[in-house]
């Protein structure tokens, strides 16, 4: 009777990997997502400054760098919602749909 034991234990280790497996893609999923953020934050900050500066040398009667730096935040407020908020709810929709619970 070795032969169920051993099919026992290479069932559990097989979930063991495949656990580990998705785990890791999430871990991956994650990183790249945050990566990916930090590069939006770096890019937005950095023409702000830019747009600042030129607006402040060409004029100082009308502001308007502040109309992109209202729309940009807002798009960047929204990406770190879906990066740092939603993440774990796509996350949950995920495993539900490889478990296949479908809505």
């Amino acid at each position: 009777m070795v032969i169920p034991t051993m099919t026992t234990e290479l069932s559990v280790k097989d979930e063991s990997i495949m656990k580990n497996r998705e785990v890791y893609q999430w871990a991956k999923k994650s990183v790249k997502a945050k990566s990916a953020f930090d590069f939006h934050i770096t890019i937005y900050s950095a023409l702000i400054i830019i747009l600042v500066i030129i607006n402040l040398s060409t004029t100082l009667e009308y502001l308007w760098f502040k109309w992109p730096l209202i729309a940009w935040s807002v798009v960047v407020f929204l990406y770190a919602l879906r990066v740092i908020i939603f993440k774990n709810i796509s996350l949950f929709k995920e495993r539900m749909s490889q478990k296949g619970f479908s809505q």
